[in-house]
C-alpha cells in the first residue's frame, strides 16, 4: 500500500512539475495567451521600458552621465538651450530617433557641435547641402574616443546606413583612447602594446582647464583675435610610447570598422578634425607670428601624426577618407572667425560649416539617387509594387486601374528594394488626377 501512494505521488508531482514547465516554456499550449506571460524582473531579462525612461537619469542635473561600457553618455530628452541639445531618447543630438538613416555620424563633442546650436554642427551642414530625400542620425558624446566609436558603429547597423561617417579628433583622441582601452577590462582587446599600463602616462605640466599662463592670445593683420592653447592639445600628439599607442588603436579601430562595413554593404569614411592651432598655422606662418614653442611643437607633431593616420586608414580596402583639414587652413586666412576668441577649441558656426561642405561634396556622390519617374518594389516573385517618384515624394498607386486611369498605360521602372525608397515620403493615389500624377 505505501509502495502504491509513493508511486502514485511521485508520479503527481512529476505531471504537475511538467506542467509548470510547460506554463513557463510555452504558455499558449496550456491556452494561456504569451502576451500575459509574467517574466521575472532579472539581469536575463530587464523591464524594457524602464531601462529606455530611466527616471534617474532624467532627474539628474548633469548633462554627461557616467556609463559602465562607455564610460560617459549625453543626457536624454535635453532640450535645445543656450547651444547645448535637444538630445533625443538615447541622449544623442537629433530632434528624434529615426527608423532608417543613410547617414550616421559618429564622433566626440566636435561633432557633436559644442558652440553651436543643433542646426549650425557639422552634421546638419553636411546634410542642409545633400539633397533633402537622404536623411542622418548622429551619434556623438563629448568625452568620447576611438573605442566608442567602434562600439557605436556596430548600434548603428541597426539604422541600415548607406554611409557611416567617423570623425576623429586629434586634440584628445589618442590619449582618451589609450586611457579607455588600458583602464577598462571592456575594452582591453583593443591595446596594441601590454608593455603599458596606465601607469606610463607622463605627468603634464598643462592642466584642463588652461591656466592663463597656457593661453597665448594673438592679433592678426586682418585684426582677427586668436587664443591658442597648444599645451593642452600637445598632451595627444607628443612623441611617447603611450601616444603611439593612443593613435594605434585609432587605426585598429578603423580597421575593424571599415572590415565590417563592407560586409555589410556599408560604405565606410573616415575624417581627421584637427585642432584649432593646426587650422591656424599657416596664417601664423604666412604672417611670421611666433605664439610659442609648446605652438610649433604641436603643429609638427600633430602633421605627422596626422598624415601617419591618414595613411593607414586608407590602406584599408574599401575605406574612404575626406579632408577637411585643407578646407578649414583655407579659410582661416580670412578675417571671418572659425572658433571663438577664447581658449575653447570647438568651431563655431562658420567652422562647421566648412567642415559640413568639405564632407557633403564628397558623400553625395557615395549615395544612391534615384530619377523620378516610376519604380518598381518586388516583394515577391510574382508582384511587382509601382511607385510614381515625382517632387521628392513617392506616389503609391493600389491598383493597376488607378495607374491606367491617370494616363499611364506601362508604367515600368526600374527595381528597387523597400530600403531604396524607405527615407522618401510616401502618400497614396486615391484620385484620378492626370495633371499631377499623369505622364509629364
Amino acid at each position: 500500500m505505501k509502495n502504491t501512494l509513493l508511486i502514485s505521488f511521485s508520479a503527481l508531482s512529476t505531471l504537475i512539475l511538467a506542467l509548470l514547465i510547460i506554463q513557463w516554456l510555452a504558455p499558449g499550449l496550456l491556452g494561456l495567451p504569451v502576451d500575459l506571460r509574467l517574466v521575472q524582473v532579472d539581469k536575463k531579462v530587464p523591464p524594457f521600458f524602464e531601462g529606455v525612461f530611466r527616471r534617474e537619469d532624467l532627474a539628474s542635473p548633469n548633462f554627461i552621465l557616467q556609463d559602465p561600457f562607455t564610460g560617459v553618455r549625453s543626457k536624454p530628452f535635453y532640450p535645445d538651450a543656450d547651444g547645448w541639445g535637444p538630445n533625443d531618447l538615447l541622449g544623442f543630438r537629433n530632434k528624434a530617433v529615426p527608423t532608417v538613416a543613410d547617414i550616421i555620424m559618429i564622433g566626440d563633442s566636435q561633432t557633436y557641435g559644442n558652440n553651436a546650436f543643433l542646426g549650425d554642427n557639422w552634421p546638419q551642414q553636411t546634410m542642409q547641402n545633400l539633397p533633402k530625400q537622404f536623411t542622418h542620425y548622429s551619434m556623438a558624446v563629448g568625452g568620447w574616443s576611438a573605442p566608442q566609436y567602434l562600439n557605436m558603429f556596430k548600434n548603428a547597423n541597426l539604422f541600415r546606413p548607406r554611409v557611416v561617417i567617423v570623425a576623429f579628433y586629434t586634440g584628445n583622441d589618442p590619449l582618451e583612447s589609450f586611457m579607455q582601452s588600458y583602464g577598462s577590462p571592456y575594452w582591453s582587446f583593443l591595446i596594441p602594446d601590454k608593455t603599458l599600463s596606465t601607469d606610463d602616462v607622463p605627468a603634464f605640466k598643462w592642466s584642463w582647464p588652461p591656466t592663463k599662463s597656457d593661453s597665448t592670445e594673438i592679433t592678426f593683420a586682418d585684426g582677427l583675435k586668436q587664443t591658442f592653447t597648444p599645451g593642452v592639445r600637445l598632451k595627444s600628439n607628443i612623441d611617447h610610447p603611450v601616444i603611439h599607442a593612443g593613435y594605434q588603436i585609432l587605426k585598429n579601430v578603423a580597421a575593424e570598422i571599415t572590415r565590417e562595413a563592407i560586409s555589410l554593404g556599408v560604405q565606410p569614411v573616415f575624417t581627421i578634425i584637427p585642432t584649432k592651432e593646426l587650422v591656424y598655422s599657416r596664417k601664423v606662418k604666412d604672417e611670421n607670428i611666433h605664439v610659442s614653442e609648446d605652438y610649433d611643437l604641436l603643429v609638427q607633431r600633430e602633421s605627422i601624426n596626422i598624415a601617419d593616420l591618414q595613411q593607414a586608414i586608407l590602406s584599408n580596402t574599401g575605406a574612404r577618407y575626406i579632408d577637411v583639414i585643407g578646407p578649414l587652413q583655407s579659410a582661416a586666412l580670412n578675417a571671418r572667425p572659425l572658433y571663438p576668441g577664447h581658449g575653447n577649441g570647438h568651431p563655431i558656426a562658420y567652422g562647421y560649416e566648412v567642415i559640413g561642405l568639405a564632407i557633403a561634396a564628397e558623400v553625395n556622390v557615395m549615395l544612391p539617387h534615384i530619377g523620378e519617374g516610376f519604380v518598381g518594389v518586388q516583394p515577391t516573385e510574382s508582384t511587382v509594387k509601382p511607385y510614381l517618384l515625382r517632387d521628392g515624394i513617392l506616389y503609391h498607386f493600389p491598383t493597376r486601374e488607378l495607374v491606367v486611369e491617370n494616363g499611364w498605360q506601362r508604367p515600368d521602372g526600374d527595381l528597387v528594394s523597400e530600403r531604396d525608397l524607405a527615407t522618401y515620403p510616401k502618400k497614396i493615389v486615391e484620385t484620378i488626377d492626370i495633371k499631377k500624377y499623369g505622364p509629364r
